[in-house]
């Protein structure tokens, strides 16, 4: 195995490390918002160390969007992070704008938007678009007055989108009849098994009553409601993953590569998917989900049907990742 081969490897274990255990304490704040825009101020930042080094003060000007408290929020995300994995995500950011003829234009304003916009610009820009399809966490202006959107991501392993399973399927029920019923199944389905009210001491039973060895009339019915109207909720999923309406252009940068989110005329594929049940040793997984894959764009994402929250408030969500 030769030296580069294995710091590769050693870059990708320090991403998938800080991506699956830093990511709920630093959601609202991740670093790498604030490594973007500081290298969309200034492309010689590389390492960092410069990126600590940068004051709010020296940027605000330019760097919209977010408060000195906000910014400050980010860099002691950023504090968290390898140098390693940070030279690395500032190289491929980079080296992902000087190749995009978009950014030949002069950068007048980057608007640091992170999970809730707050720069009236942008909310006007943003005024008539699905909050789902609003998935920029930065904004870029440039001198010619066109804005676009990139969506920062950590790394190709972080969620694509989570989208509640319950009110997609609402609004592409047929039948307004329908509607509620995948709420009162799951409601009436832990009733019967005894518990009625979320009680964080019984979440692993509960967990266990969705487990996919067991019968299950409320997964039973999603599976149906996804069989029935497969059509448009695979063109939900779609719309949200690649916005078609958004009055600008949308990009999104995964760790390594700037992409626009464009959607193609390919042919769109989603059904259930057998193998995701199964670990590499052929283990059936023991976890309260359900599993589909979706094929679109010339890209496979599998697609979890989970919970975040407790089963008993929360619809669970299409979760999509790159597979």
């Amino acid at each position: 195995m030769t030296e580069e081969i294995i710091r590769n490897l050693l870059n990708d274990i320090i991403i998938y490390i800080e991506t699956n255990q830093k990511k709920r304490k630093n959601v609202d704040y991740n670093a790498y918002e604030l490594v973007a825009a500081l290298c969309l101020n200034n492309p010689t930042i590389e390492t960092k160390e410069q990126c600590l080094d940068v004051s709010y003060e020296s940027v605000c000007e330019k760097i919209k969007g977010c408060s000195q408290e906000t910014f400050q929020n980010y860099k002691k995300d950023i504090e968290t992070r390898s140098p390693r994995t940070i030279q690395k995500y500032t190289q491929c950011f980079n080296q992902g704008i000087q190749t995009n003829p978009v950014f030949t234009q002069e950068i007048t304003a980057i608007y640091l938007e992170g999970k809730t916009i707050t720069s009236p610009k942008i909310l006007q820009l943003n005024e008539n678009v699905n909050n789902k399809c609003a998935k920029a966490d930065i904004y870029v202006e440039f001198s010619t007055n066109e804005i676009i959107g990139i969506s920062i991501k950590q790394s190709k392993n972080c969620t694509k989108s989570n989208y509640s399973v319950e009110k997609i399927v609402k609004q592409c029920c047929a039948n307004p009849d329908e509607a509620g019923q995948l709420c009162k199944i799951r409601k009436q389905l832990l009733k019967d098994a005894g518990f009625e009210k979320h009680d964080k001491d019984q979440r692993k039973q509960v967990n266990q009553l969705f487990y996919p060895k067991e019968e299950n009339i409320y997964w039973n019915q999603v599976k149906q409601y996804i069989s029935t109207y497969n059509e448009p909720i695979k063109k939900q999923l779609v719309e949200y993953l690649y916005p078609i309406e958004l009055p600008y252009a949308l990009y999104e940068f995964d760790g390594k590569e700037l992409k626009e989110l464009k959607i193609n005329n390919s042919e769109i594929v989603f059904h259930e998917h057998e193998e995701y049940y199964y670990t590499k040793k052929k283990v059936l997984r023991n976890a309260a989900k359900l599993f589909y894959q979706l094929k679109v764009n010339n890209q496979t994402y599998r697609v979890e049907i989970r919970w975040k929250g407790n089963i008993h408030d929360a619809s669970p969500q299409f979760q999509l990742h790159i597979d």
